[in-house]
Parts: structure tokens; sequence; C-alpha cells
């Protein structure tokens, strides 16, 4: 989330990575975190666990969160199979009909969520000025709502213009919404396609830090494939 997002509680963390892995990074990248790379926040993280003892719950082990040799959990499911796994929860629980409901619902949702994360980004527009042009504005939010599935296909920013109000941008946004609860589901492709680029010896890294996770999960390590 913190590569789309507007916040810049995550932004702080782009600072510290671009200053500490990045070579020659503009005075911009420095000031605002805000275009950290996929490879510089995989060297924070193993970075942040190799020099601080301060839990940072975005990041911590899933077998350190959930304590699942603590707790006897009946159902552990996947985001790659998430439609999948959440009708067997709702099976297994004698709520099936639950999926009904969430159908029933979804246009609104979807539409709420774009109109929600608009209205937002929007309110921050002004101050980020400085940081973004108005076309990559859109751009990241746009990317943002379509990484949250609530839009599958990105519109043509063009169609967007730069004196529209954040209700009349969100009008246009939401008549391009296509959530679907029932197929929220994130393919091996996408999952795997941005570790294609990063180096051998970082994944190595981050595959020891997640060991317990791989197991768990019976995802394949690194050194397996």
């Amino acid at each position: 989330e913190m590569f789309a997002n507007f916040n810049d509680v995550y932004w702080k963390y782009g600072r510290i990575a671009i200053q500490k892995f990045r070579e020659n990074p503009s005075e911009k990248s420095l000031q605002y975190g805000h275009d950290i790379t996929f490879e510089e926040f995989l060297r924070y993280v193993v970075y942040h666990f190799e020099n601080s003892n301060e839990i940072e719950p975005y990041w911590t082990s899933i077998m350190d969160v959930c304590h699942p040799c603590n707790i006897d959990y009946d159902i552990i499911g996947h985001m790659e199979t998430f439609d999948v796994d959440s009708k067997y929860a709702l099976c297994t629980s004698g709520i099936a009909n639950m999926m009904e409901l969430f159908s029933g619902f979804e246009t609104d949702i979807k539409k709420k969520n774009i109109r929600r994360m608009t209205l937002e980004a929007y309110e921050r527009k002004h101050a980020l000025e400085s940081v973004f042009t108005h076309e990559e504005f859109l751009t990241r939010h746009i990317w943002n709502i379509c990484m949250h599935e609530y839009m599958i296909t990105p519109i043509n920013i063009e169609n967007i213009s730069i004196n529209a109000t954040a209700l009349e941008s969100s009008a246009l946004l939401e008549q391009h919404s296509s959530f679907d609860f029932s197929n929220k589901r994130i393919s091996q492709t996408q999952s795997k396609g941005p570790y294609k680029e990063i180096p051998n010896d970082l994944l190595q890294k981050l595959t020891k830090l997640y060991v317990s996770d791989y197991e768990m999960f019976g995802y394949k390590r690194k050194d397996e494939n």
C-alpha cells in the first residue's frame, strides 16, 4: 500500500530507505520518500530486522503475530485463493448465505470506497503539489484504487480535468468500478511478478527472515525453486 498511498506515515519508511540504499537520490526523494522502489523497501525490511529491536507490525512475521503454535486454528487461508477460502470458511461455519448478502451490496460498497478514497486524496492534493503533477497525482490515485481491486482497468487520466472537484472525479471513477467480492483473488503471476527483478542475495535474506511463514503457508522457499 505504501507505494500508491498519499499517506506520509508510509513515506517515512521511504525517506529512510532512499537515504540508505539509493545512489545519488534527488533532494525531492530524500525530503518526501514518495518514490521508494520495491527493492529499496525490501532492503529496508532486512535492515530493520538486522539492526533494530523495535517491533514493526507492518512486516512482522505472521508466525509472531498470529501464534499458530498456541492457537488451534480451524482454517488458514491464502490471499491467492481468497474467494475459495472465504466460501469454505462461510460454509464450514454454517453461514454460506452470507455470500449472497455480499453480492447484493457489491455495487454500493465499491462506489462508496472509491468516493471515500478520492475525497481523502483530494484533501491532500494541494499540499502535494510540490511532489506530484496533476497527471502523477491521478495516476497514483487510480493505481491505489486498482490495487484494492475496486477498479480492474485504469481509465485514461486525460478524461479528468485538472479543475475537476473531488466529487466530479469520483463520479467518473465510480462509473469504471468493477469490484467483485466473489472473485477477489491475486494470481500467482501477479504475486510473484515484482520479485523477478529482486537480486538473489536479497531474496535469500528475506527467505531466512520469514522461513516460519513459508513453512506455515506451504510456500516454496527461494532455495527450493
